[in-house]
């Protein structure tokens, strides 16, 4: 993707006489986060830069809120917030820099993963949505793309653009849920708030995809993904892969529960569960069957149409709703 040189900072531009520009890292909608050098410090760090002009009221307002959020939480298994700032008409914050990649990338080289290395990622996840909520945060947005794992191997959230306090009510929007469709919870497809139980729903997910490789759902359109998370259940991760504990399904198959009642109650409790299932042995043990990717567009099977009929409904509806927006 070719760059707006002229609309973002280069290296080796210094920002707010601190932080020097030496890298670009990735570019999203609304900012591009750089490597840059702590020149108090000495020491790298990640510089997310707002593109240059008169920002969008929403977009400001979000990566404002990034900030705020973030600094609320001091955890191993969130990126940290070191700085925010503004140098002539240039937004910034100036985050851990974490050497590594993001589990998105670790699952298209890796997945499915060994099972205790699973749940080793899936734990410091869980480790640092716990620290989240005890903050009174609801992260909104937890997936692969936003856990970074370091070279030691640890996980860390990141990107709050999303994420409100317990006590903010706030809606989903249609954009929302379609750029997070594998991974959004069904209450807020409902139209309910988010809450902790939304981000273990998202959780779940995640675990899903370690273990088996494969999305517990096998919709071929964001919209398809929509319906099937509200009236679909999933598919039992040990139909792909014998080896998995049926405790270590029964984790993940309660995450995935349609009733945010039904799933864990904190963080911390799936957690305890995850890793009292890790130590179970599979009962009546079949021999391990190599889980192999899904198929870019998969099949939807016959027995889907209950449920294919509401696919068509919510996809109708989100594209209304984004007709509004628009």
């Amino acid at each position: 993707m070719r760059r707006p040189e002229t609309m973002l900072p280069t290296p080796p531009t210094i920002l707010a006489g601190r932080y020097r520009i030496e890298a670009p890292l990735g570019q999203g909608g609304m900012a591009i986060t750089y490597l840059a050098r702590d020149l108090v410090l000495d020491r790298p760090v990640a510089v997310k830069v707002m593109q240059r002009g008169t920002p969008d009221p929403a977009d400001l307002a979000r990566f404002q809120r990034e900030a705020r959020v973030a600094a609320a939480v001091s955890h191993p298994n969130v990126v940290q917030v070191y700085d925010a700032g503004q140098d002539a008409d240039i937004r910034f914050l100036v985050l851990e820099w974490v050497e590594g990649g993001d589990l998105a990338q670790f699952m298209r080289q890796n997945a499915p993963v060994p099972l205790d290395e699973a749940v080793r990622l899936v734990l410091d996840v869980l480790h640092g949505l716990a620290a989240i909520h005890q903050a009174g945060i609801v992260h909104r947005d937890v997936k692969p793309g936003n856990v970074l794992i370091d070279r030691q191997g640890r996980a860390k959230l990141t990107d709050f653009g999303i994420a409100r306090r317990h006590d903010e009510p706030t809606l989903t929007t249609p954009v929302e849920l379609l750029g997070t469709a594998p991974y959004v919870a069904p209450e807020r497809i409902r139209g309910e708030p988010a809450t902790p139980a939304s981000d273990l729903y998202a959780v779940g997910v995640l675990l899903y995809e370690l273990l088996t490789g494969r999305l517990p759902f096998p919709g071929q359109t964001p919209e398809e993904l929509l319906a099937q998370h509200v009236h679909a259940p999933p598919i039992p991760p040990r139909r792909w892969r014998h080896d998995i504990p049926p405790a270590l399904e029964r984790v993940v198959l309660r995450a995935l529960a349609k009733d945010p009642v039904a799933r864990y109650r904190s963080a911390e409790a799936m957690a305890a569960a995850l890793r009292s299932a890790s130590t179970a042995e599979p009962r009546n043990p079949l021999p391990a069957v190599q889980a192999t990717p899904a198929p870019d567009r998969p099949v939807l099977p016959r027995r889907s149409l209950a449920w294919a009929g509401g696919a068509t409904v919510l996809s109708f509806a989100v594209v209304a709703l984004l007709a509004l927006l628009a």
